[in-house]
């Protein structure tokens, strides 16, 4: 019994602390997540603006994790090269998704919300 105390004695606050700094690293990450999204969404009027280009370069470093946001992100850019007329709609789709990602409540119209973005 006084093995298992002393043992609970170390292992413990070694747990509590690792799982402290993990629960850290995963807020910050998440804050740089909904930074990113709030960057794009600011500039979402002009996607060719050096500051919307520069946010959109860090979606793969800051989202590596997410295969959706990731997939969205590649539609997009392939409307953006491509100028098929889905611009607007893939852009929608990627923030969309973002927004869900990050568990933030994604009631906004598509539409609206990149209707004034000049391709």
């Amino acid at each position: 019994m006084e093995q298992l105390v002393s043992i609970s004695v170390v292992v413990c606050p070694i747990a509590l602390y690792a799982w402290s700094n993990y629960s850290k690293k995963r807020d910050e990450k998440k804050e740089k997540q909904k930074q990113l999204l709030e960057r794009l969404v600011e500039h979402r009027d002009f996607p060719r603006l050096k500051e919307f280009q520069k946010a959109l370069n860090s979606i793969p470093l800051i989202f590596s994790e997410s295969k959706e946001v990731l997939d969205a992100l590649k539609e997009f850019e392939f409307a953006m090269d491509q100028r098929i007329g889905f611009e607007r709609e893939k852009l929608g789709n990627l923030f969309k998704i973002m927004y869900t990602y990050l568990g933030l409540e994604a009631n906004f119209d598509v539409i609206y919300l990149t209707k004034n973005s000049k391709f």
